[in-house]
């Protein structure tokens, strides 16, 4: 009896259903065509005759997908109507008959279809489930970067339209960051925001010239967006451009008074000297 059991549990444990790879991208942008959610799975041949496979989307109960490869002929059906016209159910990714449907075929994902998906594989022995995140995002649709004064103030703002989902902005002095006065976030209807930042400075605090930069990024994707402009402090430049010139004149009567030293006399010269072997220079 004993050894029976054994026998049993042998057969069970090499029958075993299992996934290989689910291979989800972990983010995609907004009508992205051709996005594929593959099923890689495993299976022996004493299960075929129960094989099934099933798609489930943010942990719901009930499948959106599921697809008897068990029974011959059987064809992928499709459950949830969130996903009709969006998965492709001729697509084949497998190549075999227990295994030709189990890929999926997103056709201009929204960003709706955003979330956590699952992979079901069972069979009247055993099961494997595996899951996977996927991002959908969108891109702004419009920008805009803007430096104004008002009075003694300098105003910097940058605002994005149109994004999903929130993004990371900053707004930045040279390679520093600025800590923002105030951030507003405005929903749209098609599941999307609006994000505006802002900062004032006091114009007396700037120099002459000030690189300000706005900086987007969405976290989880490679989506960067980043927006420079130069600030001209007119009143400060004003004043660097006389110290300079002072500096120029100044240097310039020194350079006048310079006095070469002969050996056997002293000569007088300009702006430049030409120096013989013999001759030690002085500046007076």
């Amino acid at each position: 009896m004993n050894a029976i059991i054994i026998i049993l549990s042998i057969c069970v444990s090499a029958g075993a259903v299992s996934i290989h790879e689910l291979k989800i991208p972990r983010a995609v942008e907004v009508g992205s065509e051709n996005v594929v959610l593959d099923c890689n799975y495993d299976y022996d041949v004493v299960e075929e005759a129960g094989l099934e496979v099933k798609w489930y989307f943010n942990h719901e109960p009930a499948p959106f997908f599921q697809w008897i490869a068990g029974l011959q002929d059987s064809q992928p059906q499709l459950i949830d109507a969130r996903f009709q016209g969006k998965i492709d159910l001729d697509f084949t990714g497998g190549a075999t008959n227990y295994t030709k449907y189990r890929a999926l075929m997103l056709h201009s994902p929204s960003v709706d279809m955003a979330g956590t998906y699952t992979c079901k594989v069972s069979s009247l022995l055993s099961e494997a489930v595996e899951e996977a995140e996927m991002l959908v995002y969108a891109p702004a649709s419009a920008s805009a970067f803007r430096q104004q004064r008002v009075e003694d103030r300098v105003n910097v703002s940058c605002e994005f339209n149109g994004i999903y989902p929130l993004p990371s902005i900053k707004l930045t002095w040279g390679s520093f960051a600025l800590f923002e006065d105030s951030m507003v976030v405005t929903p749209r209807g098609n599941a999307s925001f609006d994000v505006l930042i802002h900062k004032t400075l006091e114009h007396s605090e700037l120099p002459a010239e000030t690189v300000f930069g706005c900086e987007l990024s969405i976290p989880g994707t490679e989506y960067l967006v980043r927006e420079e402009a130069i600030y001209h402090h007119r009143g400060r430049r004003s004043l660097e451009m006389e110290k300079i010139r002072e500096l120029e004149a100044s240097r310039q009567r020194k350079s006048k008074q310079s006095v070469y030293y002969n050996l056997d006399s002293r000569i007088e010269v300009g702006e430049i000297g030409v120096m013989e072997s013999n001759t030690t220079t002085i500046k007076s």
